[in-house]
C-alpha cells in the first residue's frame, strides 16, 4: 500500500508539473515477468510473474488517471550483459541456470529465444495493448551494453539488426492498437546504429546523453 501511495503521489506531481510522458522498466527487480525461479514470484522462462503483471496493471491505471503516457521497456541491458550492471549470472536463459544459451549474444540469433520473446510480447500485448496511455514498446534499454564485448558495439552486430527487424515486424502484426516501437542506446545520437534506427519497424529513435 505504501508503494502504491508513493506511485500515486509521484504521478500526481508529474501531472502538476506539466509532465505527460514516463518510462517504466520491466526489470527483474520491478515489474519484470520472466526471471530465475529463485526469486519470489518468478517461474523461469515462459511462465510469467503475475504479481508483477498485476502491479503493472495498477501503474497503467494510475497513468491513465493522471493522463501520463508510458514508454514500457521490455529488457534492460543488465539481464543480458556480463560486464555492465551484469545480471547474466541469474538469467534463466543462461545454461548454468538450466537455460539453453551459453552467452547473452545468442539471445539475438537463437530460434528458441526469438520464440520466447514473441511469446512474451504476445502476453504483454494481450494484457496491456488496450490502453491508449501505453505510448510505446521499447525492446531494450541501453542495447549497446548487452553481451560480453566491453566495447559497447554489440548493437552493431548483424544478428542484432536482424532481430529488431523480425521482432518489430512480428510485434506490429500482433498489436491491434499499433503502439509505437523503439529501442534504446546510451549516450547521444553518435552511438546509434543507423541500420537499426532506419528500419521501418522502429518508429522513433531513443537515446540519452549525460552532462
Amino acid at each position: 500500500q505504501r508503494a502504491r501511495g508513493n506511485k500515486r503521489r509521484g504521478s500526481r506531481a508529474m501531472r502538476e508539473a506539466g509532465e505527460n510522458v514516463g518510462e517504466i522498466w520491466t526489470a527483474a527487480w520491478s515489474l519484470g515477468l520472466e526471471w530465475t525461479d529463485q526469486w519470489t514470484g518468478y517461474h523461469g522462462i515462459g511462465v510469467y510473474n503475475l504479481i508483477h503483471a498485476w502491479e503493472l496493471d495498477q501503474v497503467i491505471a494510475e497513468a491513465t488517471r493522471q493522463d501520463i503516457y508510458l514508454n514500457i521497456v521490455v529488457h534492460n541491458h543488465g539481464k543480458f550483459s556480463t560486464y555492465w550492471d551484469p545480471e547474466w549470472s541469474l538469467n534463466p536463459f543462461n545454461k548454468v541456470n538450466g537455460g539453453y544459451l551459453s552467452q547473452p549474444e545468442e539471445y539475438f540469433s537463437n530460434p528458441r529465444a526469438r520464440d520466447s520473446f514473441r511469446a512474451l510480447m504476445r502476453y504483454m500485448i494481450a494484457r496491456w495493448s488496450y490502453s491508449d496511455h501505453v505510448l510505446s514498446w521499447q525492446f531494450w534499454s541501453e542495447l549497446d551494453l548487452t553481451g560480453t564485448r566491453s566495447d559497447m558495439r554489440g548493437h552493431r552486430l548483424p544478428e542484432v539488426v536482424a532481430w529488431h527487424r523480425e521482432m518489430g515486424r512480428d510485434v506490429k502484426a500482433m498489436d491491434p492498437s499499433a503502439h509505437l516501437i523503439t529501442t534504446h542506446t546510451c549516450h547521444d545520437y553518435t552511438q546509434q546504429n543507423p541500420e537499426i534506427i532506419s528500419l521501418p519497424e522502429i518508429d522513433y529513435c531513443a537515446g540519452d546523453a549525460y552532462a
